[in-house]
């Protein structure tokens, strides 16, 4: 949006521009006040066009400021589940293979009394990609 500002700031002063230039081609401006009327005018034309250019300039560093805090952000989540990938892979749980959709943190959790097979120790990853859940005892 505020791009748009900027390019139709262009436009004015481009058209104030033109304006008076053609005022000056018309013969009218052969008097010496019109031509320091002029020269005023294009002076304050040239002022309006640097700070819309500085206006410009920082609405372009703020945003790049932004995107980099933005990918610092992206970067920082991106490391942290990175790392809780890694936990996953080494965090065992415990199952009940067969008769449960279920893991458990501690072996011997009460949800896993009704176990008849054996009780397998597997890593967190390999229970939730079984798409095993949470025993519900687990606080």
């Amino acid at each position: 949006m505020k791009d748009y500002k900027f390019m139709w700031g262009v436009i004015i002063v481009v058209t104030s521009t033109a304006f008076w230039l053609g005022k000056e081609s018309e013969g009218s401006s052969s008097n010496v006040s019109d031509s320091i009327q002029l020269t005023e005018k294009n002076a304050e034309l040239k002022i309006t066009v640097v700070k819309l250019k500085n206006q410009r300039d920082s609405v372009i560093a703020s945003n790049e400021i932004q995107n980099m805090n933005q990918k610092s952000r992206i970067g920082q989540l991106t490391e942290l589940i990175d790392s809780l990938y890694v936990m996953m892979d080494r965090l065992p749980v415990y199952i009940c293979p067969g008769s449960s959709n279920r893991f458990h943190f501690q072996s011997n959790c009460r949800g896993l009394n009704s176990c008849n097979s054996p009780i397998q120790k597997v890593t967190l990853a390999a229970a939730i990609a079984d798409k095993r859940t949470i025993c519900l005892h687990e606080d």
